[in-house]
């Protein structure tokens, strides 16, 4: 696997400023990030707030591998009594399973690139959507 320039790194940056005649502030407190490693497949991140007998979801699909990420889609589980609607994309439903594909903008995502999509719905009774997994690959839940 051929990893991406920088992935897996730790970066340590610190700030001085100066103004127009020149004088300098104190070097600011160090910080550092580190950047995503290369993965074998993407990762997602899901989040779901919920009011009352309403829904958001949204799903951060992000590309952590080294190959452009196509054809991909969101498979989870969501009561046949929920109501729902894609955001950057569509929901098809069979049963208590729904898939969420993505949007003709979305449906390639780049080494390094992410999408964000989403889902919102409600029902009664109600249960929010739940077990997301991106091309059968577990999601994390936020």
């Amino acid at each position: 696997m051929v990893d991406l320039p920088g992935a897996g790194t730790t970066y340590q940056f610190a700030a001085i400023a100066f103004d127009a005649r020149g004088n300098q502030s104190a070097r600011g407190a160090a910080g550092s990030v580190s950047t995503l490693a290369t993965t074998a497949t993407a990762t997602c991140r899901v989040q779901t707030i919920v009011f009352g007998t309403n829904f958001s979801t949204w799903i951060t699909v992000i590309n952590t591998t080294t190959m452009s990420l196509t054809g991909w889609s969101i498979q989870f589980a969501l009561p046949s009594t929920v109501a729902t609607s894609g955001i950057n994309g569509t929901v098809t439903r069979s049963g208590s399973s729904a898939t969420f594909t993505p949007a003709v903008w979305f449906t390639t995502i780049n080494p390094g690139g992410q999408a964000t999509v989403g889902v919102q719905g409600s029902g009664t009774p109600f249960s929010p959507p739940a077990n997301f997994t991106l091309n059968g690959v577990p999601c994390t839940t936020v």
